[in-house]
């Protein structure tokens, strides 16, 4: 399917959409437990949306799986970094994130 530029910038538009989204919707999240359960069921969406996106026949099917994409996205690498930084000692937290950025 050749979309061209238009269409490269509908699904640009449709993930930044939804990183947004999935910003602000961590940022309104409150801090609690059970953040390691929501990151996996996260990760499970996220690639679910992934495979639906990949298989998606026309640009109009895969556009809503590519803004759902972006916020789970979002949200996933938003919580993962909060999660890192909230529950690492004070001494070592520079190394660890050091570790974590590179990989």
């Amino acid at each position: 399917m050749e979309i061209g530029a238009q269409g490269l910038g509908l699904l640009m538009a449709a993930s930044g959409i939804g990183a947004v989204f999935g910003g602000l919707l961590v940022a309104s999240a409150k801090q609690g437990r059970g953040v390691g359960k929501t990151i996996l069921k996260t990760t499970i969406a996220y690639s679910i949306s992934i495979i639906a996106l990949a298989v998606s026949p026309t640009i109009w099917i895969a556009l809503p799986f590519l803004v759902v994409a972006g916020l789970l996205g979002s949200y996933f690498m938003s919580s993962n970094n909060a999660l890192i930084q909230l529950r690492i000692a004070d001494d070592i937290r520079g190394r660890v994130v050091g570790a974590y950025m590179q990989t």
